[in-house]
């Protein structure tokens, strides 16, 4: 399959800050700073596509991610997911206002999603409506944090602190909220990051999407349940997706649960670039398919073109209420098109590591 000209979404995309200075001064911030880079080693190929640890542990420019997305790899569009891990990080470590930034800078190629700080809800409302005023799309919950050793949980279906937050996102016109789960972080306990409470809260908000991220990592059939039987819940493919570079069996296998129980219409592509760089293993999903022992065991169907393309990107677009033919229309001729049309996918990283002009990308544009 040829990704060229395709409309691709990343769902999950992130510009992280590293920095050691950006550490709070709790004993395991390093820890699960060591561990960011881990992930980043483990998921990607031992190439030009992997960073150094002075690349990767650094505080991630605007330029550094919408270059790398956009100039270095087939997406089209980009959803910008800010992160409220304060307990770790003094910053949260991506930072709502970088994704302010790069919704400015590429207003018909970025979404963003707000991050929604649960353990206070005055000023979890506060800043939901702060976020929503600067362009906010969408709303980033995670269910817990460590504070003093203990781990404060926090649950989907809870009525008194969770449903006044979806009643003021719908109030302020936002209908789409990711929830991280399934992918605990640092010594916290793994409870808060299984899937159950999300049922709650879709059967309690039907005109409300609610995107459980990190499906397929773990409790694979749980979430691949809930799926199928919820129409207002949908899969985002942040790490198991990259699972495709070194593990392709893994990906496999969750893939296989999620499409048995529920469809390719509720299954959204991810990677959290700059975690990860976008590339390889978009190329890899597009020539991916099921070994035939998975294809029998569990019953399913080979992926077909349409298939990858809404799991690549419609099914995001959609979410959104926007049509992928019109957005690739007004993509034409944008400085990121004339850039890919006229020099091609340019290196990785390209911006770390001395390359990546944005003025060659305007001069392009200009002269097109």
């Amino acid at each position: 399959m040829d990704l060229t000209d395709k409309m691709i979404v990343n769902g999950v995309v992130h510009a992280l800050n590293g920095e050691e200075s950006n550490l709070t001064d709790m004993p395991v911030a390093a820890q699960f700073r060591d561990r960011i880079w881990l992930y980043h080693r483990k998921f990607s190929p031992d190439n030009e596509y992997r960073m150094s640890p002075d690349e990767y542990l650094r505080d991630h420019a605007v330029e550094t991610v919408e270059h790398a997305l956009f100039a270095e790899s087939q997406c089209q569009m980009g959803v910008y997911h800010s992160t409220p891990i304060f307990d770790f990080f003094r910053d949260g470590l991506t930072r709502f206002e970088k994704g302010v930034e790069l919704k400015k800078r590429n207003p018909k190629r970025v979404l963003l999603y707000g991050r929604v700080n649960f353990t206070d809800l005055p000023n979890a409302i506060r800043d939901m409506e702060q976020q929503v005023e600067q362009g906010a799309d969408g709303f980033k919950f995670y269910p817990s944090m460590l504070y003093e050793g203990r781990t404060l949980e926090w649950r989907m279906d809870d009525a008194k602190q969770a449903y006044p937050l979806y009643e003021k996102a719908l109030d302020l016109g936002v209908k789409n909220i990711a929830v991280h789960k399934a992918h605990p972080f640092g010594p916290t306990s793994i409870t808060p990051f299984r899937v159950d409470d999300v049922e709650g809260a879709a059967a309690a908000f039907p005109e409300i999407n609610f995107q459980v991220v990190h499906a397929g990592l773990a409790f694979v059939e749980e979430t691949s349940l809930m799926i199928g039987r919820f129409p207002n819940v949908y899969g985002t493919l942040e790490t198991t997706w990259s699972y495709l570079i070194n593990h392709e069996r893994l990906f496999a296998e969750a893939m296989a649960m999620l499409l048995h129980w529920g469809s390719v219409d509720k299954l959204i592509f991810a990677d959290s670039c700059s975690t990860q760089h976008s590339r390889p293993a978009l190329e890899k999903f597009a020539n991916f398919q099921f070994p035939d022992d998975i294809l029998e065991g569990w019953g399913i169907a080979p992926l077909t073109e349409d298939d990858k393309l809404k799991i690549l990107g419609a099914n995001m677009l959609s979410l959104h209420d926007i049509n992928p033919a019109a957005r690739m229309a007004e993509l034409k001729g944008d400085k990121w098109d004339v850039l890919r049309k006229e020099k091609g996918l340019q290196p990785p990283w390209s911006t770390l590591r001395g390359g990546g002009e944005i003025g060659e990308v305007e001069e392009l544009r200009h002269a097109s």
